[in-house]
């Protein structure tokens, strides 16, 4: 008989925070696992980036930047190799990234979705505080990454199952965390007493 599996979404915004969180609830979740859209980008130079001329760069917050027929594939690879590991009662798979609610396949297989929201200008001082590869060129987060983002969110607006928080005020994550953390335990109670019956 194989494990149930329960698959969690953690997406949301750019420095929104749902990486650190995400990793805090592997830390809390025995036998939970973790995939990371993050690891799904295309190399610099792919034919599939978008060329951006405003900005002189490539729309990384698109589909197209993002190896998504792979990360569709290694969910549901990751899902059956876990069905099949050793243990009692139903093991977590997180899936951790900034916009894979609007891309069906994925978002299809969710049985839990989280989103985090933060603020604009909360996004824009987090995202200069960080380093990318390739770095943002000038107003890059102005032209492309705040109205891709704005554009992910109205494509999602119709899945009333998504969860929404908001991260923008200090030390929020560790209460969202302890929330999120609440609810998955009680998720696998309910499997484990359904499948008891």
């Amino acid at each position: 008989m194989s494990r149930p599996v329960l698959l969690i979404g953690i997406s949301g915004t750019t420095n929104s925070g749902k990486t650190t969180l995400a990793i805090q609830l592997v830390q809390k979740i025995p036998g939970c696992d973790i995939i990371h859209q993050d690891q799904y980008f295309v190399t610099p130079g792919d034919r599939r980036l978008e060329y951006v001329p405003e900005v002189n760069h490539h729309n990384w917050e698109a589909y197209s930047a993002l190896d998504m027929d792979k990360m569709t594939y290694d969910v549901k690879a990751r899902k059956k190799l876990l069905e099949k590991s050793h243990g009692s009662g139903p093991v977590i798979l997180l899936v951790e990234g900034f916009n894979f609610y609007g891309y069906h396949p994925v978002a299809a297989l969710m049985d839990k979705k989280y989103f985090l929201k933060v603020s604009r200008d909360v996004c824009l001082e987090r995202r200069r505080k960080r380093t990318y590869n390739p770095p943002d060129p000038p107003h890059y987060f102005e032209k492309v990454v705040w109205p891709m983002y704005e554009k992910h969110l109205k494509d999602i607006e119709d899945q009333d199952e998504i969860v929404y928080f908001d991260t923008s005020k200090e030390n929020s994550l560790d209460d969202i965390c302890r929330t999120i953390h609440s609810q998955i335990e009680k998720l696998i109670e309910n499997v484990h007493q359904s499948s008891d019956m």
